[in-house]
């Protein structure tokens, strides 16, 4: 896996369940290895949350292998690709030197029939490359033929690793020597074996980059860095603030968000948090105005700017630099459960080794900590994404697919997107997965790529994508799993576990609709609307500011309309479960919701956990009002069923979609605008800096001042709300402008010419 042992967080997380929405496996080895599970940006709304894992590095690597050991009719070869066997379009094969490349003619296989629309369209542009890929050459000198093949190098190609003045090729450290300092046997075994295949890639690696070159590739350089590894039981956590995981955890994979019982195999432990100080930056910047650490391919250092690292997770250097006089988190995470091997996320840097120790006894808790390996930067080769088709596939080369690093994103996640949808159109490439920007994530991070490039590591963000209320993490099965079993992706145990959760996502949703009362009769029971008559339902009350769950359900039972106390059933199921500042649990309604269920059970037509305070006796009128109600809720059961309750994740899906329902609305109502106003001609003097937008969006669009809407939808990195943002801008600025031009040329009117000679009116 990555460097860092976790998987997920903000956006992250959401490739993860889209991902595992289409059967990949990366949601469910998560489950299997998590060590610590969170939900980040949990008091915000749902739709930019983001599950997050620690892994144990150890466990993600034996049950990947594990279950692709598994997999029927796929046959798993070790060794390193060290060039590409090409051939003319319907032509003899060849390696791909360059007296070859030049041999081989740009003349254009004439077969180009596929279905219709957008397929062939397509394929159309697919038959363009004038080459084919007819298999790969490994280190061994062995040819395995193939009709296509997917490159996922990483930070491989052309790797070079930085630590400090000290430069070697490589696309990142052996773990070996950390392994054998602070783990057990079986961690430095696991180690032995990815050392050996690290040392192979990085030699055939270099040669794959060549042959990019020859035929023709754009190729860009880019950096990522890693901080130092350090030996746990030298790290004084007393003065560290810890960091626990979620109680109840909450999985990535859907198949275990259907069990409400779910719990992780792997044992729970904690992360813990330290800061960087003034020592720390003083001591950096001391370091780096002498000089001292890596120099880059262009002749400077990290703080001198010499490369283009990740903008969202710079380098300890370019932190301190673009932000002076602040203190970093510093996340302690563990590398798994049999080893000491600590990750001390957001301390990445390619200082010198001794200088690396120097910086370590600045921050509090790391003041004797021992450092196993140290810091490193890595330099590396990728290809401009703008040679891609939407399916990866390259354009210069039929049959030839890029995913991962080598497209120029970062991430483990964004990676394992790329890599399951060129993995997907390799094998059936006559239908292909191309997700729009409608889909999910993928499509937008597919779009972004492909349609405007990179010229810095991509990383997923939400606010990349426009339509960031409608993909969220937790419908990623109800947009993708019905694409994915049209293409034969999805197997049967998914099959039936998506069935399931959407049919209780629907029930729960018709319930929330059918549950309706006056806005008299809500406002009775303390909820906020307006008393103008109307019917509201429970639905349309859940977009309501501070209404909850269980507030609505306790005033709908009190009313005694139909479905209401199904509906109280659910009021169990709600807590952990937050629209954000509108919490599910307002305290009066929480204690009024659960005594309306103490009553029901009390007249024994359903089981819970009674929360409200001792005294309220049971209600002979509840009771009567349940009756027809009866049946012990089962998450699970089918709906329709007396007794059919929904899980939890099928709940706050459905509660999610009718709290953003309006939003939704507003939401395509602005992108429509955007798509719409392209041709808007944006002012030349515009200044950016009073626009609230994200420091990115503000310097890319200062640096290229585009002339129209559509030239700066056009600009790598401007995000959707950026856009919206400067269209709106424009738009208003216009009225402003056209009325102080009127105003101008009505004083122009008035005023009296002084060319015209005056006139005398009168006798003498």
């Amino acid at each position: 896996m990555s460097c860092n042992p976790s998987i997920g967080g903000l956006a992250k997380g959401t490739l993860v369940r889209e991902v595992d929405a289409l059967d990949g496996l990366m949601g469910r080895v998560a489950d299997l290895a998590g060590i610590q599970f969170r939900m980040l940006n949990a008091s915000k709304g749902p739709a930019v949350r983001g599950p997050r894992a620690q892994m144990d590095r150890l466990l993600y690597k034996r049950h990947i292998q594990g279950i692709m050991g598994g997999i029927p009719h796929l046959e798993i070869h070790d060794g390193a690709v060290v060039d590409l066997i090409l051939k003319r379009r319907g032509g003899a094969s060849s390696s791909s030197s360059s007296s070859s490349m030049e041999r081989l003619s740009s003349k254009l296989d004439p077969d180009c029939s596929f279905q219709s629309g957008a397929q062939r369209a397509q394929h159309t542009e697919r038959c363009s490359a004038p080459l084919e890929v007819a298999g790969v050459v490994l280190a061994s000198g062995e040819r395995v033929r193939c009709r296509s093949v997917v490159i996922t190098t990483g930070t491989f190609l052309r790797g070079v690793i930085h630590v400090g003045s000290q430069s070697r090729p490589a696309g990142r450290i052996a773990s070996l020597t950390s392994a054998r300092a602070a783990a057990g046997e079986s961690v430095v075994k696991a180690a032995e074996m990815t050392d050996k295949a690290d040392v192979a890639a990085a030699k055939a690696a270099s040669q794959l980059s060549q042959t990019f070159s020859e035929v023709g590739f754009r190729l860009g350089r880019l950096k990522t860095g890693t901080p130092p590894r350090l030996d746990g039981r030298t790290i004084d956590y007393s003065v560290c603030e810890a960091q626990p995981g979620d109680n109840p955890p909450i999985p990535f994979s859907f198949i275990n968000l259907d069990q409400d019982s779910w719990q992780p195999p792997a044992q729970q432990v904690p992360c813990y948090q330290t800061r960087t100080t003034p020592a720390t930056e003083a001591w950096v910047h001391e370091c780096t105005s002498a000089g001292r650490g890596a120099r880059f391919e262009s002749g400077m250092t990290a703080a001198e700017g010499g490369c283009v690292e990740p903008r969202y997770c710079p380098s300890l250097e370019t932190k301190f630099r673009r932000f002076p006089g602040r203190s970093h988190h510093v996340w302690l995470e563990p590398e798994g459960l049999e080893t000491d091997v600590i990750y001390p996320n957001g301390i990445s840097n390619s200082m010198e080794p001794e200088d690396q120790m120097r910086l370590l006894q600045t921050i509090p808790g790391l003041e004797q900590a021992r450092m196993l390996v140290p810091a490193y930067a890595v330099e590396y080769d990728y290809v401009d994404p703008r040679e891609l088709l939407p399916t990866l596939e390259t354009r210069r080369v039929a049959g030839l697919f890029l995913a991962g690093q080598i497209n120029g994103t970062t991430g483990y996640e964004e990676a394992a997107a790329q890599g399951l949808l060129a993995g997907c159109n390799a094998a059936a490439p006559d239908d292909p997965l191309v997700l729009s920007r409608a889909d999910g994530y993928m499509g937008v991070l597919i779009d972004d790529l492909v349609g405007r490039g990179t010229s810095e590591p991509y990383r997923m963000l939400s606010a990349r994508a426009e339509f960031r209320l409608v993909l969220r993490p937790d419908n990623a099965d109800a947009r993708l799993t019905e694409k994915g079993l049209a293409l034969g992706l999805v197997g049967e145990e998914r099959a039936g576990s998506f069935r399931r959760r959407q049919a209780d996502v629907s029930a729960t949703e018709a319930l929330l609709d059918s549950v309706t009362l006056s806005s008299s009769a809500w406002a009775r029971h303390g909820l906020n609307v307006s008393q103008d008559g109307v019917w509201s339902s429970a639905a349309q009350m859940l977009t309501r500011p501070g209404a909850s769950l269980a507030h609505i359900s306790a005033a709908a039972a009190a009313e005694g309309v139909p479905g209401a106390l199904h509906l109280a059933r659910l009021v169990h199921l709600s807590k952990g479960i937050s629209l954000g500042k509108a919490s599910w649990e307002g305290a009066q309604a929480e204690a009024e919701a659960h005594a309306v269920l103490q009553r029901a059970a009390a007249a024994d037509t359903i089981t819970v956990q009674a929360q409200a305070d001792e005294g309220r006796g049971s209600d002979p009128a509840v009771a009567e009002a349940v009756a027809g109600e009866a049946g012990t809720p089962q998450a699970g059961s089918a709906p329709g069923d007396a007794a059919w309750l929904p899980t939890a994740s099928a709940l706050a899906t459905a509660a999610y979609n009718c709290h953003y329902r309006p939003y939704m609305r507003k939401q395509r109502a602005e992108v429509a605008e955007l798509q719409r106003d392209e041709a808007l001609l944006i002012p030349p003097d515009l200044d950016y800096s009073i626009l609230q937008m994200s420091a990115e969006d503000r310097e890319k669009l200062s640096s290229v001042r585009p002339a129209s809407l559509a030239q700066a939808q056009r600009i790598a990195g401007v995000t959707p709300a950026a856009l919206l943002l400067l269209l709106q801008h424009v738009k208003r600025r216009r009225p402003r402008q056209q009325q102080q031009q009127k105003q101008q040329q009505d004083r122009a009117e008035v005023q009296p010419n002084p060319s015209t000679e005056a006139v005398v009116v009168g006798g003498t």
